[in-house]
């Protein structure tokens, strides 16, 4: 009769927020698990369906950033869908960058970590569209610089696009008191200067939500 060592899987959680604690493991999750997020696996989800046909009413672009873009399965499905001269993308790990660079190569990844520098280095007005997918609850604490920083970063009638999973009422326990609701989370990019363009809001049968937010740049910024 053979022993049993089976170990459990490694869950994200384990290395981002676990208990209510913020961890931020994010190189060592993806040198230790393959498919973290499930990215890969749920590129074509229902979420990612919506967020690309918000996309797909504005098929032209100029460049397009990409931030938190993990191992590259959404970054891929928004170049195949919106023409641009550019796309970008980056990431906190650099294993997860190095790993997308090999899925999708003609999009120029790049490794940055938001919470030790919020400011990227492009021009202002540099790009026509920003997406981020489910990147809120690692930057709370700086997000209101990031949303100006996008700001900074859209040209003129540009468009930023945030996907978001909210938990049901009462069982979110990191970062509550700044962001718990889509409200909140829009209200941050109002600050920053955007005007609400449009809104999704997907509940799912566990109670979660799904929240994407287009926002658009002003004609002229201040």
């Amino acid at each position: 009769m053979s022993e049993n060592t089976d170990k459990a899987v490694p869950c994200y959680r384990d290395y981002v927020i676990k208990n209510g604690k913020f961890i931020g493991k994010f190189e060592e999750m993806y040198r230790d698990v393959s498919d973290p997020w499930g990215c890969a696996e749920k590129a074509r989800s229902l979420s990612n369906k919506l967020l690309l046909s918000l996309l797909e009413e504005h098929p032209e672009q100029s460049r397009i950033l990409d931030v938190g873009c993990g191992l590259g399965a959404l970054t891929h499905l928004i170049e195949k869908t919106v023409s641009a001269e550019e796309v970008f993308a980056c990431d906190v790990s650099p294993t997860a960058i190095e790993k997308a660079r090999e899925a999708v190569p003609d999009v120029r990844f790049f490794v940055h970590d938001f919470s030790k520098n919020p400011t990227l280095e492009f021009s202002d007005g540099t790009f026509s569209l920003i997406v981020m997918a489910e990147v809120v609850w690692y930057i709370l604490p700086i997000l209101g610089r990031v949303c100006d920083e996008f700001h900074r970063l859209l040209a003129p009638e540009g468009r930023l696009v945030i996907k978001q999973s909210f938990l049901p009422p009462g069982q979110q326990q990191y970062g509550r008191e700044i962001v718990s609701t889509p409200a909140d989370l829009c209200e941050f990019a109002k600050e920053a200067g955007l005007s609400v363009d449009q809104e999704i809001l997907l509940s799912l049968a566990g109670g979660d939500q799904i929240y994407i937010f287009s926002g658009k740049a002003p004609d002229q910024k201040a």
